[in-house]
């Protein structure tokens, strides 16, 4: 027998075998847990074959590296002067042999990640070997996850709990420790979210072999950034996130061609104040896909960008900064001149480029989707005839030149095609469409979102434009047209225009399409959507078809005067009837001859509405009767401002929501059939879809809705806690919330941006997010205030105010000044995000302080970098989704942005919610600090206290906005 020893417990080796009984022996050797043998295993020779796999029954044996440990000790000993949260908290203490101790019981898979007694700390177990006796894994650190200002668990800190593993940490205080760089098997650095995170990167961790992935990002970290040298030279970093910090210096390609790593997909370096001039003509082909994403936004980068023949990211972002020209380069092993031709979104916004815009630039970039060159000084004339490639792109969506100084024409040649095109804010003094590509009489067939507004155009009003067969919405306000012609097309095809705005230009003269003159009924239908206020054409109202086309938006109340001539001759009528009986008989001849006009006017109506291509379902009165049980108490499920809801059962079986609607409106029943017509035509997933309509007894009118089984998002989310006391709601996890937060986003960019008639919603609350049985949102009482025209008018504005807006949800400029867009809706759901993320109301006043109002309170923590405590206690979520979490309460703050102008539009919001599009410069009121209630003090005042006293002001103005029918609405449209 071998004399050979093992120190694992003093036992010697030949003793161990004797008491297994081994004799003719294959012998294996385990390596070292800490210090002590954890076991060894004998085969005899006639034993049988070994297992095929793992049995996750047997006990896990697991070798641990001491010198991870070690790293880690040291990282706590260099923090744990400034962070006792990380012993209280994260569980970050020396009585663990080892960082990624779990008990033998613990069920482990192979390459599998799981997170070890330090949280924060993922370790990654790699089966060795495995036997009869059990499963043998060698364990490495390979994951370091820190997410700063994260959610606490309850009242008690000390008291943690497993869905909550990072609960009430605040935030690493202090520097990054050299001592990371000692663990050598880490692939994921994500310390996110530490504002007292301060001092340089170490190099130690540049120098990681494995890293993968370092997200530093939304820290206070400073100095210069890494070069190529400072990585190892078998680095395989592919994501480096460095935003919203405060390094500084140059962004340099190496000399041997390399940009921080060589295997670098995506680089982050946005909201820093990083200077210099940025040259990539240097660097090196990469074989795979190279850089696919640049975020260089918002530095303090100046001179010239230089592209060079390799780069060609998909996404490049070079927008708030100090360029003053762009080079390009042929992209490597083209002999034709095509730049960067993967490039999908270029950004390079308010910079200061200059001089005329490159039209070629355009040309060779043949995959580009998006093009933003808005806010720099680029002038002369924009000349797109010269280009053929861009004739390749069928996906442009975006061209966007606004607020720059173009003083010249703009020639859209025969291959552009975007679908949105912004000349805004400039000084163009002509434009000029020509047909696409060869085909007759057609102009951008793609193009929906034509903005030139606030230019120098005059003249009559080019014909070529509204002729756009898909165009949808034209914002020509603020120019100097002196006349306009109608286009002669279809009403079923001029119906789907959002709106053709020439508000304010010096329009005298207007060209109708029918030679009928204007007054026919074809003009009165489509002249809905055309919008003159302003214009010297406008100043004598006296007919219905002026008092529709001169208003200045879709929400201005119609007004018009009955024409001179009729009160004229009732005036001779009634004068020549001198005799009691004569009086009579003219009563009676008038209420028949009004009965059958009425009669046939409703079959004229009703003609023209069965030839609708896209149309609601008429119910008759006694259908609904029928399925509301004569509108029985007992059927009711909700009443808000519009009207009180029934649920119903058709006679076919549906169930549907019966809206009774409770405010009379002055349309005409045309009008009202017509405006149904559109609303119908809004279909959305996201969207409570109208399934038709009835008009009652009399002036009764009645909306049918599909039926939402699952309840509206209020009572999910307890916001109603105080009145719906015996309900119990249930615990949404974070991914059922965030796939809310979208459907709702993107709900809102179909009525804003992509539905065929754009509406303004007013009145996004939890109330009207209804949810259905596998909780997907969808948005209800969209459309309706455009039944009711005349409640924007100034006499009927509280009553509008009422209806239309709701408590806490008001956006500033609403509820003090009346001003309606699209902004208003984007505050209201950054406030619903707010909820739907808390579990709060939006007031609550059984709080004190900022904390009566959420908004504030989002704001405060924001401030004092502890977002993330904002999170609901009963929300389930994982560490990994603390970071879409934090992303998502941003985009909440930079949608209740004081300034409309702020605020982000709806296809902005949807990609900072997925991650896509970065986040910069929050502001909690205007740039120069102004709140609705004065001016920030600059005193000795603490700005905190400051915005507090002033918000409590500005808020109970702000409130009026609804307060009376908040005190009654309970609004739980179309649940169960």
């Amino acid at each position: 027998m071998m004399a050979t020893t093992c120190s694992a417990r003093g036992v010697r080796l030949g003793d161990a075998l004797q008491l297994l009984g081994c004799r003719r022996l294959h012998i294996t050797l385990l390596f070292l847990v800490s210090t002590q043998l954890v076991g060894l295993y004998c085969i005899p020779a006639n034993a049988q074959a070994p297992p095929q796999g793992p049995d996750p029954t047997k006990r896990n044996y697991t070798i641990y590296k001491q010198y991870e440990a070690n790293a880690l000790d040291s990282i706590l000993q260099n923090w744990t002067q400034q962070n006792e949260e990380l012993s209280r908290v994260l569980n970050w203490n020396t009585s663990y042999p080892h960082p990624c101790k779990v008990s033998a019981e613990t069920a482990l898979y192979n390459d599998s990640e799981y997170e070890g007694a330090w949280r924060g700390v993922l370790c990654t177990p790699i089966l060795r070997t495995f036997t009869a006796t059990g499963n043998f894994y060698d364990v490495s650190v390979t994951t370091l996850q820190l997410y700063g200002s994260n959610s606490s668990c309850g009242s008690d800190p000390v008291v943690t709990n497993v869905d909550y593993p990072q609960c009430d940490f605040t935030g690493i205080k202090g520097v990054l420790p050299p001592e990371i760089g000692n663990l050598t098997n880490l692939k994921y650095l994500w310390l996110l979210h530490n504002p007292k995170l301060t001092g340089p990167v170490p190099i130690e961790i540049w120098k990681l072999p494995n890293l993968v992935s370092i997200w530093l990002n939304n820290n206070s970290l400073i100095g210069t950034l890494p070069t190529s040298d400072d990585f190892n030279t078998s680095s395989n970093l592919k994501y480096i996130r460095l935003n919203n910090n405060n390094f500084s210096g140059s962004l340099r390609v190496s000399s041997q061609g390399i940009l921080f790593a060589s295997s670098l997909e995506w680089l982050d370096l946005s909201c820093n104040q990083l200077n210099g001039t940025v040259d990539f003509q240097g660097l090196n082909a990469n074989a795979d896909d190279g850089l696919s994403t640049l975020y260089l936004n918002n530095n303090n980068f100046s001179g010239t960008f230089s592209t060079g023949p390799s780069l060609n990211p998909k996404t490049l972002d070079l927008s708030n900064n100090a360029f003053i020209e762009i080079k390009f380069a042929n992209y490597t092993g083209d002999t034709s001149s095509v730049y960067m031709p993967t490039l999908r979104y270029f950004f390079v916004s308010n910079n200061r480029l200059s001089g005329p815009f490159p039209t070629d630039t355009v040309n060779f970039m043949t995959g580009l989707h998006e093009l933003d060159v808005s806010g720099n000084n680029y002038s002369g004339s924009l000349d797109f005839r010269g280009l053929d490639n861009i004739s390749l792109n069928l996906n442009f969506s975006l061209m966007n030149f606004s607020n720059n100084n173009f003083d010249g024409s703009f020639y859209s040649g025969h291959f552009l095609n975007p679908v949105e095109l912004d000349l805004s804010n400039n000084y163009f003094s002509n434009i000029s469409f020509d047909v696409y590509n060869g085909t007759v009489d057609v102009y951008m067939p793609s193009l929906i979102y034509l903005h030139m507004e606030n230019n120098n155009f005059s003249g009559k009003f080019p014909e070529q434009i509204l002729n756009a067969p898909s165009l949808e919405t034209l914002h020509a306000d603020q120019n100097y047209f002196s006349s306009i012609q109608l286009p002669d097309i279809k009403y079923e095809k001029f119906s789907i225009y959002g709106g053709v705005f020439l508000t304010n230009n010096n329009i005298k003269e207007v060209e109708y399409a029918s030679t009928e003159g204007p007054f026919t009924q074809y003009n009165l239908l489509y002249s809905y959507y055309f919008f003159l206020g302003g214009n010297p054409y406008c100043n004598n109202i006296d007919s219905l078809l002026l008092s529709r086309i001169c208003r200045m938006d879709q929400s201005e109340e119609l007004q018009f005067n009955v024409p001179q001539k009729l009160s004229t001759k009732i005036k001779i009528i009634i004068g020549t009837l001198t005799s009691t009986f004569g009086i009579i008989l003219l009563i009676i001849a008038l209420y028949v001859w009004k009965l059958m006009g009425r009669i046939q006017s409703l079959g004229i109506i009703l003609k023209e509405f069965e030839k609708k291509e896209v149309k609601p379902n008429l119910y008759s009165y006694k259908d609904i009767k029928l399925a509301t049980n004569n509108f029985d108490k007992r059927n009711k499920i909700g009443e808000g401002g519009f009207g009180v809801v029934y649920k119903g059962e058709l006679l076919d079986g549906t169930v549907v929501a019966v809206k009774k609607l409770t405010i009379s409106s002055t349309q005409m029943l045309s009008e009202f059939l017509n405006e149904i017509v559109v609303i119908s035509c809004l279909k959305h997933r996201n969207l409570v879809k109208l399934k038709g309509c009835c008009l009652g007894d009399g002036d009764q009118r009645i909306l049918v809705f599909e039926y939402v089984e699952n309840k509206n998002l209020a009572e999910a989310l307890l916001l109603h806690g105080d009145i719906l006391e015996n309900f119990e709601p249930p615990s949404l996890d974070w991914s059922t919330r965030f796939n809310i937060i979208i459907g709702i986003a993107r709900g809102l960019l179909y009525l804003h941006e992509d539905s065929q008639s754009p509406v303004i919603h007013r009145d996004i609350k939890a109330t009207n997010i209804l949810l259905d049985k596998d909780y997907n949102a969808k948005i209800a009482d969209f459309g309706l205030a455009y039944l009711f025209p005349t409640l924007d008018s100034e006499e009927t504005h509280l009553t509008l105010m009422q209806i239309a807006g709701t408590r806490g949800y008001c956006s500033p400029e609403y509820a003090i000044q009346g001003h309606i867009s699209t902004a208003l809706d984007v505050y209201s759901f950054g406030i619903l995000i707010l909820e739907i993320i808390s579990g709060r109301k939006c007031i609550d006043l059984y709080k004190s302080g900022e904390e009566v109002y959420l908004r504030e309170w989002g704001w405060k923590l924001f401030e004092a970098g502890v977002l993330i405590t904002l999170i609901d206690s009963k929300m389930k979520h994982s560490p990994s989704d603390l970071e879409a979490i934090t992303r998502t309460i941003s985009v909440a703050l930079a949608c209740v942005q004081y300034k409309a102008a702020k605020r982000p539009k709806m296809h902005d919001v949807i990609p900072m919610l997925l991650g896509n599009l970065p986040i910069c410069n929050l502001h909690r009121t205007d740039e120069d600090g102004e709140l609705l209630g004065g001016v920030a003090s600059s005193s000795s005042t603490t700005r905190s206290d400051t915005t507090s006293s002033l918000w409590e002001n500005d808020q109970r103005r702000i409130d009026e906005c609804s307060l009376l029918s908040d005190i009654h609405e309970i609004e739980l449209i179309a649940r169960g």
